[in-house]
């Protein structure tokens, strides 16, 4: 309890001192005796309501508080690789000297608005790097004691330019129809070599499963008409974890809400045909490599790349989606990007070496020979600049190429530095499908699908693992009428995707694609389960030649 004591004969004599957590405190300056104890019990209330502030914590550095803040986060690695980024980056150099109690609302906003100019980021990047200083200031001032009395780091509202707040619209994902989804996925198995990749963009699209869950399907999550999602796998730091999905979002027989993937009878059997392709290989992180500590699980994935490990999401994209997607190589090493070049005899044209474009100008030396590749230079690490494989050469009289090893022993050609058609074969590039688009924006494009159909609320946003919040969540369940409504809805749109495929050309140069044309000519249901789904290589099929767009 607090008490008073005078202390010499000023004009401020007495003296309170009060009871604190762990101790005393007292406080000097105070002209009468009633002052001083009633200033006392003030403090010692606010200590029973936990809003006392020790005058002498505000005082720990930004440094030292964020050592101890990182020691009490329970976060995912993802999220610790990323708030590492942005201690290293951008808060400590700047904060990290400063005590907690002499930042002000106006030094913070004076930092975010100089940021992007003197760090050279975007403003995304840094009002990222100004939310995680609010998480961390506010932690301190909502520990018991508070270390800071308020949080000086929370956005005032209604402050500022009214064109930069709410009236700011970011674009919108880009989204594909049916249609576009199989063009890419048709020209990603070309660009490959292999009809992978053809299953794997189908199931993104048409299940909503995010580019983590898919590459994280294991073959025993893969059930007769239906798909688990328990796990997922994230590519930190150029390992890959196996984590639960994103938020806990499981959609599962073995979860709640026990909703699983619902498949359309197409997907289910190409994707069991997938599995049958993949089951005795299992992927070396799993039980570890050069010298790393392998995940847990069975490693049997049902979507592995070439070299029988998982696609790496930057590379991916640079390799296949892209190329895929926008009829172009994405621009690398300070190179510009090439057209994708293919051999138009099939439609939609089998890619083959392309070169880089003319540039009005600039002396342009064409090719020696028609589509002929040029010769593979190898970096320093004795890897395809196109493809980033190891390269073995091979002359056969005129060709300079290169194989692909794989788990498997077999190899495929490089599309960058592949072999070249035949002389007088008609040479075209390919147009872009959708521009913008990306592995996230089929998730987008499976939403806009089931809104299309009519599927309720309910059942889309578990389907993507999402919650539906309030009563709207609370009260509607997902039956098994509205499950089969929409397999029923999405396998009218794959069979109506494939007869619009088959209007632009009756063939494909990938054996899986012109089996299920095959199949829709015939009037037969599209089905693979019988069909070995082995890896392809591109091949010259005789088919009519189109333009190809």
């Amino acid at each position: 309890m607090a008490y008073a004591e005078k202390r010499g004969k000023g004009p401020h004599p007495w003296r309170v001192k009060y009871k604190i957590p762990g101790g005393e405190e007292s406080q000097s300056g105070f002209e009468t005796k009633r002052a001083a104890l009633e200033w006392g019990r003030d403090q010692e209330a606010k200590v029973r309501a936990g809003t006392w502030t020790d005058p002498t914590a505000g005082e720990l550095t930004v440094k030292e508080w964020i050592g101890r803040w990182q020691e009490q986060q329970d976060v995912g690695p993802r999220t610790t690789v990323n708030r590492e980024y942005l201690f290293r980056r951008f808060i400590q150099p700047h904060w990290g000297a400063w005590p907690l109690n002499s930042i002000t609302g106006a030094d913070v906003s004076i930092w975010e608005k100089k940021l992007p100019a003197a760090e050279n980021v975007s403003r995304s990047t840094a009002k990222d790097a100004r939310a995680l200083l609010h998480t961390i200031l506010g932690d301190a001032a909502a520990a018991r004691p508070p270390l800071i009395p308020y949080n000086p780091a929370v956005r005032q509202r209604n402050r500022g330019r009214r064109t930069g707040r709410r009236l700011q619209w970011t674009p919108q994902r880009a989204w594909a129809t049916p249609l576009q989804v199989l063009l890419l996925a048709e020209r990603a198995a070309l660009m490959a070599g292999r009809d992978d990749e053809f299953t794997m963009l189908l199931t993104i699209a048409y299940t909503g499963m995010r580019w983590g869950e898919t590459i994280g399907l294991e073959s025993d999550h893969l059930l007769p008409g239906l798909i688990n999602v328990e796990w997922q796998l994230q590519e930190i730091t150029g390992r890959f974890h196996r984590l639960p999905p994103k938020d806990d979002s499981y959609r599962s027989t073995n979860w709640q809400p026990l909703l699983p993937v619902d498949l359309p009878p197409s997907l289910d059997a190409l994707l069991s045909a997938q599995a049958r392709k993949h089951a005795q290989r299992r992927c070396p992180c799993a039980t570890g490599h050069d010298g790393q500590e392998g995940h847990d699980g069975t490693g049997r994935y049902v979507f592995l790349g070439p070299d029988g490990g998982h696609h790496r999401n930057s590379n991916y994209a640079r390799r296949v989606f892209r190329p895929a997607c926008d009829g172009r190589h994405p621009p690398t090493n300070g190179k510009p990007g090439r057209l994708v070049i293919t051999d138009a005899t099939a439609w939609p044209g089998i890619p083959i070496a392309s070169w880089p474009e003319a540039v009005p100008g600039k002396p342009f030396a064409p090719p020696s020979g028609r589509g002929t590749p040029r010769l593979v230079n190898t970096d320093s690490t004795g890897r395809c600049p196109d493809c980033g494989h190891a390269v073995s050469l091979r002359l056969d009289g005129k060709t300079i190429a290169h194989n692909i090893s794989t788990g498997t022993g077999t190899g495929q050609h490089c599309p960058g530095s592949g072999e070249p058609p035949a002389k007088d074969a008609p040479l075209a590039s390919w147009l872009p499908i959708k521009e913008k688009l990306t592995p996230h924006g089929l998730r987008h494009s499976h939403k806009t699908w089931m809104a299309e159909d009519g599927i309720p609320e309910i059942l889309a946003e578990q389907r993507l693992g999402h919650q539906v919040p309030g009563m709207r969540g609370l009260y509607a369940h997902a039956s098994e009428r509205m499950r089969a409504d929409l397999t029923k809805a999405l396998q009218a749109r794959w069979e109506e995707s494939l007869k619009q495929r088959a209007t632009l050309a009756p063939h494909s140069p990938v054996p899986l694609i012109d089996h299920l044309l095959a199949q829709t000519h015939a009037g037969a249901p599209e089905s693979t389960g019988s069909r070995d789904s082995s890896q392809i290589s591109p091949s010259k099929t005789k088919a009519p030649i189109h333009n190809v767009g």
